[in-house]
């Protein structure tokens, strides 16, 4: 970030926005719920992401309390989060029954058209691969990049 945005992009007078896929998203919210320099981020947007999972298994930062039944809360740093998924996909799990942004809002789970039609051997691979190429992601992140 440095080389290319400067040194401030990323911090509270000059936060990004991200898109972010599988392991992405999570090394994206990894970065931005770390102690020590965390990212800010504006909007973030995961497609079939694992950080509600990892961080049931295992707290992915000690920024971010562990899980003990009621969703926890994420810093301010974080202002917007719509996690988009599909059923098909067994990489993706969603966030909102895991997190809560800091203002006490649940960050955005949604669920994108599946391929029901799919061959089943290829189903998750087309699920997990497919979600740049599908409208109905698109129109997601679009909303995402715009809304509030």
């Amino acid at each position: 970030i440095d080389k290319e945005l400067g040194t401030d992009y990323g911090t509270a007078s000059k936060p990004l926005t991200m898109i972010a896929h599988s392991l992405g998203g999570v090394i994206g919210f990894d970065m931005a719920t770390t102690e020590r320099d965390p990212l800010h981020l504006e909007r973030f947007v995961t497609l079939g992401s694992q950080p509600g999972f990892f961080h049931l298994l295992d707290p992915r930062s000690g920024g971010v309390p562990a899980f003990e039944g009621e969703p926890v809360t994420l810093g301010a740093n974080l202002k917007h989060w719509t996690n988009i998924w599909d059923h098909y996909d067994m990489l993706a799990f969603g966030v909102s029954e895991v997190f809560r942004l800091y203002d006490g809002s649940s960050p955005i789970d949604r669920p994108v058209c599946c391929y029901r039609d799919a061959v089943r051997g290829a189903a998750l691979l087309q699920s997990h691969l497919g979600y740049f190429t599908r409208r109905a992601s698109v129109a997601v992140i679009a909303e995402a990049l715009t809304s509030g």
